[in-house]
């Protein structure tokens, strides 16, 4: 299961959003990791690329995960404005 934390969204060169989701995961609760995802024009997200302390995981995400990861994106950037 995942936490959480916060989300950033910044304008991305050539269109659509850059996104930055702080979180940690249930079995590791004092680490937190980041991870990135891109938003296009339409709202179609691409694959989210997960990093601890700058260095790229090279995670697999379980299904649950990229589904509660996608939907807490969609929710969040709908509050943030687009």
């Amino acid at each position: 299961m995942i936490t959480f934390d916060y989300v950033t969204k910044e304008a991305a060169e050539g269109g659509g959003w850059d996104i930055q989701i702080g979180l940690k995961f249930d079995d590791e609760p004092e680490e937190l990791y980041v991870a990135h995802v891109h938003m296009d024009d339409q709202g179609i997200l691409g694959v989210p690329v997960l990093y601890f302390n700058g260095m790229d995981c090279r995670y697999a995400w379980k299904t649950d995960e990229r589904v509660a990861l996608e939907t807490f994106v969609r929710q969040s950037t709908a509050r943030i404005g687009e």
